[in-house]
């Protein structure tokens, strides 16, 4: 069993999506997931750590600080691509 912890946004619908990018060594298939939700929301507490990009991946997860330096699609975009070069640059295990 793996446990990784993040923080989600409870949508007015009731619903909310949970992304990240999981081990490579956890093979592709169906599994079971818990979800565990703390009783009260969490306070807004992002602050830009300095000479940090705003919206960056730590590790398996995307972290955003609060402010975008552009239009997001285009944030995005450019997240994507970088995290696509960095895992096509990995050697072969």
């Amino acid at each position: 069993m793996r446990t990784f912890e993040t923080e989600i946004v409870v949508h007015a619908d009731r619903t909310a999506v949970v992304a990240a990018k999981l081990p490579d060594e956890l093979p592709a298939g169906k599994y079971r997931a818990v979800v565990l939700i703390e009783e009260h929301a969490v306070a807004e507490t992002a602050v830009p750590v300095a000479g940090l990009p705003p919206l960056r991946w730590e590790g398996p997860l995307l972290v955003y600080d609060g402010t975008l330096p552009g239009a997001l699609p285009d944030v995005l975009e450019e997240l994507r691509r970088e995290r696509l070069d960095d895992l096509m640059a990995r050697p072969d295990s």
